[in-house]
């Protein structure tokens, strides 16, 4: 059927109801993002395990598992999470309690260092570049905010 305009189209029609099945697609899909924050939480509560704020004192849940440091470490993706790690650590002096190699630039030391921690303590490789950043802010003191291009 075709329509003169845009008034004659009838959207109470049975066809612009979602089906049965798309019903439950977003169901699951906001069931399995929930699922997916609380792993997040989960392997940050881990990694952040006895780790200090950079001035020192514990690091208040709140403020560890707040709604934007879950999300970042939820949508980070690796490359995307690693890219930015390396220009937060250019940003910075090299971190305490770090001796790089001498022949290595620090930053990538610094990184792979992080990254096999990550391993170690088993923080699934997803969550992992998030983490950092928010370890990077947290218990290094950097600046981890996305730096602007464009003024």
């Amino acid at each position: 059927m075709i329509f003169d305009s845009f008034d004659e189209m009838d959207f109470d029609d049975e066809g612009f109801e979602p089906t049965d099945d798309e019903l439950a697609e977003t169901e699951a899909e906001e069931f399995g993002g929930e699922c997916l924050r609380q792993l997040a939480i989960k392997h940050m509560a881990l990694f952040f395990q006895g780790r200090e704020y950079y001035c020192g004192g514990k690091i208040p849940d709140s403020v560890l598992f707040n709604r934007d440091n879950v999300n970042l470490v939820v949508e980070t993706e690796m490359s995307d999470g690693i890219t930015r790690i390396h220009r937060v650590l250019r940003h910075n002096d090299l971190p305490r309690n770090f001796i790089p190699r001498i022949n290595h630039r620090w930053e990538i030391q610094y990184v792979l260092s992080l990254l096999n921690l990550c391993e170690r303590i088993r923080i699934q490789k997803e969550f992992a570049a998030g983490i950092i950043l928010i370890y990077l802010e947290l218990c290094e003191g950097m600046n981890t905010a996305p730096q602007k291009i464009w003024n």
